[in-house]
């Protein structure tokens, strides 16, 4: 993994992951918040990119009114709520290895009443939550 020492994240890094997983899965189970916070750990660990490139890109392709709610300035200024409390907690599992992945493995994933482009040829490995989730 590019950017950290054996796997370590800082703190920013932690909550940026966290936001994307909140604003990804947020109305998702702590089943699916886990299994979008293990896809971010399978790209962030098979990256050669910085965590930070990877985090942004996923903030790039959420919709306007989610990308607000992972940029690093909003999160550091965020309430702790209910929700952003699961979603850390799921990252936290994850990067622990205190929970399996769901996923198998996974990379990317996209909310099941939608196909992007990248996902027409491909079959998903899994459904969790509101998400079909792809291995690499």
């Amino acid at each position: 993994m590019h950017g950290t020492d054996a796997g370590l994240l800082s703190i920013r890094e932690v909550l940026a992951i966290a936001g994307v997983v909140d604003a990804v899965a947020g109305a998702d189970s702590d089943a699916g918040r886990l299994a979008v916070a293990w896809t971010i750990r399978n790209r962030v660990h098979g990256s050669s990119q910085p965590v930070a490139a990877v985090v942004g890109g996923l903030c790039r392709d959420l919709p306007a009114d989610a990308r607000c709610r992972c940029s690093p300035a909003a999160l550091l200024d965020r309430r702790c709520d209910d929700g952003f409390c699961r979603s850390l907690a799921q990252v936290a599992l994850a990067w622990a290895d205190a929970a399996p992945d769901p996923t198998d493995g996974a990379w990317r994933f996209h909310r099941h009443d939608r196909l992007p482009d990248w996902a027409r040829d491909r079959s998903p490995t899994a459904l969790i939550g509101s998400h079909f989730f792809y291995a690499r």
